[in-house]
């Protein structure tokens, strides 16, 4: 109590549990911590896609480039994609009366603020278009690489394996674009309610 009273410096120190300020914390940025997570986690997935087009099309040139340490070399791009949403794009923020986060800071309040304000993150839609397109293309030259593999194949097991191949490739396209359509919809709705 000393402290707020008559060390304000001090109790800010304390009282935000770490060694700066929030001035402090402020010079430094804001980060983004959902966005750099989802990017880089949209990195990885592509990643994944194009190691296992790799291993069925070309397992040769998918050994050399993919094995043993080599692998956390490829890591690091995802990783480093993140960060840079992490800290350098637009932060969206948690709103608690619709457990989502959203780029635009009054989706859903009933003040005035300001309307001149765009709250858009171009490079976020980028990436969910670019992954939306990325994707859909490594699994499309994964069915074609699964058709071309098993197509002199006459076993009852591969057929079953390839159809399950294919609706599961099918299924997981369609999901990711839905997931990003309808979150970037919703994200151009927050701002399209909040104008009005």
């Amino acid at each position: 109590m000393e402290w707020m009273l008559f060390d304000h410096a001090k109790y800010d120190k304390m009282y935000n549990c770490s060694f700066l300020s929030y001035e402090e914390w402020a010079s430094l940025g804001h980060v983004s911590i959902p966005m750099g997570c989802w990017c880089s986690t949209c990195a990885t997935v592509l990643l994944l896609a194009f190691n296992r087009l790799l291993d069925l099309s070309m397992p040769h040139l998918s050994d050399s480039i993919f094995h043993g340490k080599r692998i956390f070399v490829w890591l690091l791009i995802p990783i480093c994609y993140g960060l840079y949403y992490w800290w350098f794009s637009c932060p969206c923020l948690y709103n608690s009366n619709f457990y989502a986060c959203f780029l635009d800071p009054y989706f859903g309040l009933s003040i005035d603020h300001p309307t001149d304000v765009v709250y858009a993150n171009f490079l976020f839609s980028i990436n969910n278009i670019a992954i939306i397109v990325a994707l859909g293309t490594v699994y499309i030259a994964i069915i074609c690489a699964l058709i071309a593999k098993t197509r002199f194949a006459n076993s009852k097991s591969v057929s079953a394996i390839q159809r399950q191949m294919i609706f599961r490739t099918k299924t997981e396209t369609k999901v990711t674009a839905l997931t990003n359509t309808s979150s970037r919809n919703t994200k151009t709705a927050a701002v399209t309610v909040t104008r009005h």
